[in-house]
């Protein structure tokens, strides 16, 4: 196997746009048509929304500190809106996700850079 010149799912701290980029470029290989920035009816912003072959929707919240996690109020309201629903993070924050508070039994967990991402936890 050919090496990559990027350390997979590593390296300098991501922005959101670099979790956004890899976390896109997954979804439409798996078949999904992504859409980033999607404003919802009732003001709410969807980091990633993407529809599926079967007119499923799947929104996808990006977070890239543990800060911004915690302090996220808004994230169950996205629920509401989808299909399914996924966090899509650095690596350094997957640990952060298997507080009950974050609904692992019933939220998707990528994990990404801005090169690829991974499903942990399939939504």
């Amino acid at each position: 196997m050919a090496e990559t010149s990027h350390p997979p799912l590593t390296g300098a701290p991501m922005t959101g746009k670099d979790v956004a980029r890899g976390t896109c470029r997954l979804l439409w290989l798996q078949g999904w048509s992504p859409l980033t920035e999607v404003t919802l009816a009732d003001g709410h912003r969807a980091d990633i929304m993407a529809l599926g072959r079967s007119g499923e929707i799947l929104i996808i919240e990006i977070k890239v500190s543990a800060a911004d996690l915690k302090g996220d109020r808004k994230w169950q309201h996205y629920r509401d809106w989808c299909d399914r629903f996924a966090w899509g993070v650095p690596a350094d924050l997957v640990h952060h996700l298997e507080a009950e508070r974050f609904a692992p039994d019933a939220c998707g967990l990528l994990v990404a850079d801005r090169h690829e991402a991974l499903w942990v936890r399939d939504a």
